[in-house]
């Protein structure tokens, strides 16, 4: 007979789960400046603004194919033409488990957190494996 978790009492927001103030790239910025970013660091995801609003996201991922295109030239592409389509933006107050459905149903792999239309931080599959992770050990 399998025993189950005690669920939590109290169902944390984004904010308590995300890495705060992380690196961000403005989007009329070129491809090489988001690859300097991103080389030697152990960051993924670079939330990117327009106008130091939160306008969408870039994985390392994405910068990686397209600068594999034959003739790709980082200093030439704009970040905005490279960064997600469709980025998943939450409110700092969006409660983890709504964050979490969401990443899951899209298959996505970070969620950009904002406030005041500002980026507050991210929150990537990192996190919740850090977070699944103490849960599951007692230590939240």
């Amino acid at each position: 007979m399998r025993t189950h978790a005690p669920l939590l009492t109290h169902i944390p927001t984004i904010r308590e789960l995300m890495t705060p103030f992380p690196y961000a790239i403005e989007a009329d910025r070129c491809a090489g400046d988001a690859q300097g970013m991103l080389s030697g660091r152990t960051i993924r995801h670079l939330p990117v603004t327009s106008s130091g609003e939160v306008y969408s996201v870039l994985s390392a991922r994405e910068l990686e194919l397209a600068l594999a295109r034959p003739g790709a030239d980082p200093w030439r592409l704009q970040v905005r033409e490279l960064c997600a389509r469709d980025p998943y933006i939450v409110d700092v107050s969006e409660r983890a488990d709504v964050v979490l459905d969401e990443m899951a149903a899209r298959q996505l792999g970070c969620a950009v957190v904002a406030q005041d239309d500002r980026v507050a931080g991210i929150f990537t599959t990192v996190d919740a494996c850090r977070w699944l992770a103490a849960r599951l050990r007692g230590e939240l």
